[in-house]
């Protein structure tokens, strides 16, 4: 047995063999009981499943048969095919962690959604958020790492600063970022500001415009759902006439006319102050799901295309018949049935057809010099005064005089050269040189003696100040007008808060005209009540010396007093503050401070 095994192993040295291959191995296999047969086939395999040491030791081997590492040789076998088992780390955790891994990556890559910036989309990103990290066990570090890379532009600068001050505490700074992110998206007025300056900024639709219809029923559902659940109390201006009118002016004029119809349709069979929200919501929807009917749009498409094949009819040319004029003696100057058939200059415009004279028409002045008397002279009117047809300039007794030069040669429609940039205060109308009484409208109900008249002008005592810098706050009285589109402030109030900048131009159009005038602007501002409770920033203050300033309109707890349904309430009315002048009005443009929080009737 001895001698088999130093024949079999002079292959495996360096020593070459002098007998052929086969005689070796047949006077093995005839010599090796069947038992250490099998236990070698054994060593062979195993030798397959265990490390490499044949570059370790120089007796490959001796290595199988003594223990010189971790691995034994198995016990003995009946089955020539059973192999070494191996050594056990703990294999079912090993799986659990990478399965853990893989789902891991798999859910932040393909489950997370970019956070776009709208207040109105906070809380759904935040569900979705929330719902794919629940289950992962991470911790605060890896959630800021997934909120700085998951949130927006904007949102994810305030992460990193609660991130850079609280590097030791992540639990903390975690729990500030969702404090911060709820503050600046998920607020009730952050969110009610957005979705009204989204409606606000819609362009107006257009009678072909299908697709612009259908984005404003998307945007009023989304307002309505928001409604419904109830937590944005301000959305419930819109159902007023005053809240859903800014969204019923975008609308075209033929949409206009069928909800006027069906909205006083609603108001009488319902017996209702105004129809809801939710109405006019389904009738937009209603009216944008028929105009982008694929079925309608394809018929209307083909009577299009077929009308547009048809020929254009040439109109035959009547024909031009001339006759022989005479001119009697005399027929030397104008007729009269032609200045007959002409208006008069002075009370309309032969221009614009409008109720203005000619002598104060700006496009008549606009005209060059030459083509105003050409105008003149085709219509018959007067050179000098350009105010009738009944005599000419040589036969003129007007007295006239040029609000431009002085000169008392022409008036200002006939000045030569271009108009000057002074406007009159009014937008055209006839001016007179008496004094106009005053007018006021305030209540006409006899009140009896000693009560205050007051009218329902809205008009608020508060405090302004710049953004960040509340120790400079002033107190004023505010206007409140939703009849007006932009903001005004007095220049005392520009000049209070030291707000310097170039004045630009603009046209301030009243019911007494329109004006073109010119001041400054002024953004960056804070209005807070007197209790603090409600903070909003203004927009962008335009100058303006033209608002009211009646002092006698100012709410008082004394008016309030003398209506039993305003008793109640006479206590939260500030009494009059003598210091506090009337400097602003807000308009449209802050609808915040519009709503109408509660009725007394």
């Amino acid at each position: 047995m001895h001698q088999s095994q130093l024949t079999l192993s002079l292959p495996v040295g360096d020593e070459p063999h002098q007998s052929p291959i086969e005689p070796i191995v047949h006077v093995l296999e005839s010599e090796t009981p069947p038992r250490q047969h099998r236990l070698m086939a054994s060593d062979v395999r195993d030798s397959y499943n265990e490390p490499d040491t044949q570059n370790m030791t120089q007796q490959p081997q001796r290595s199988v048969q003594t223990p010189c590492h971790k691995f034994q040789v198995p016990p003995f076998t009946s089955s020539p095919y059973k192999t070494t088992p191996k050594p056990s780390f703990n294999d079912d955790a090993n799986v659990s962690e990478v399965a853990r891994y893989l789902a891991h990556r798999e859910l932040i890559n393909s489950g997370l959604v970019k956070f776009d910036d709208c207040p109105e989309n906070y809380w759904a990103w935040k569900s979705s958020f929330v719902n794919v990290i629940e289950g992962l066990h991470l911790s605060a570090t890896e959630q800021l790492d997934l909120l700085s890379k998951w949130l927006g532009e904007q949102s994810s600068h305030h992460v990193r600063r609660i991130r850079a001050m609280h590097t030791s505490s992540p639990g903390t700074g975690l729990r500030r970022a969702w404090e911060r992110l709820e503050d600046c998206y998920g607020s009730p007025e952050i969110i009610e500001k957005s979705l009204f300056d989204r409606m606000d900024s819609f362009p107006k639709i257009g009678n072909r415009d299908v697709k612009k219809l259908r984005e404003l029923c998307d945007l009023l559902q989304e307002v309505e759902s928001a409604k419904q659940e109830g937590y944005l109390s301000g959305l419930f201006y819109l159902d007023t006439a005053r809240g859903v009118a800014p969204i019923v002016e975008k609308l075209p004029y033929s949409l206009q006319e069928k909800w006027m119809t069906q909205g006083s349709q609603y108001k009488i069979i319902r017996q209702v102050a105004f129809p809801p929200f939710s109405f006019f919501c389904d009738f937009v929807c209603r009216e944008a799901r028929t105009r982008n009917d694929p079925s309608f749009a394809l018929s209307h498409g083909i009577h299009n295309m077929l009308k547009l094949e048809q020929p254009v009819k040439k109109q035959a040319k009547s024909s031009i018949y001339t006759h022989k004029t005479e001119v009697l003696s005399g027929a030397v100057t104008h007729t009269c049935s032609s200045r007959d058939e002409l208006e008069d200059v002075d009370k309309t415009c032969p221009i614009h057809k409008k109720p203005h004279p000619l002598k104060r028409c700006r496009g008549f002045r606009s005209k060059p010099l030459d083509e105003r008397k050409t105008f003149l002279r085709e219509k018959g009117v007067c050179y000098r005064c350009c105010a009738t047809t009944t005599h000419l300039a040589r036969d003129c007794k007007a007295s006239i005089q040029c609000k431009e030069c002085g000169s008392e040669a022409h008036i200002a429609a006939f000045h030569p050269g271009p108009p000057s940039l002074t406007f009159p205060e009014h937008g055209g109308e006839r001016g007179t040189d008496e004094a106009q009484p005053d007018i006021a409208s305030k209540c006409t109900e006899v009140c009896g003696f000693g009560r205050s008249s007051r009218s329902c002008s809205k008009i608020c005592l508060a405090k302004v100040y710049p953004e960040g810098r509340p120790e400079e706050a002033i107190r004023l009285y505010v206007v409140l007008d939703d009849q007006s589109n932009r903001s005004l402030a007095r220049s005392e109030f520009l000049n209070l808060l030291h707000v310097k900048g170039e004045s630009s131009a603009y046209t301030l159009r009243t019911c007494a005209g329109v004006t073109k005038t010119a001041g400054r602007r002024a953004t960056g501002f804070i209005i807070e009540s007197l209790d603090g409770a409600m903070k909003v920033k203004l927009p962008t203050l335009i100058e303006c010396n033209n608002i009211p300033d009646d002092r006698d309109e100012i709410p008082t707890p004394d008016a309030a007093l003398w209506h039993t349904h305003l008793k109640p309430i006479a206590h939260c009315i500030p009494p009059l503050d003598p210091g506090a002048q009337i400097l602003l009005l807000l308009g449209r443009d802050i609808l915040q401070v519009h709503k109408a929080w509660e009725q007394r009737n």
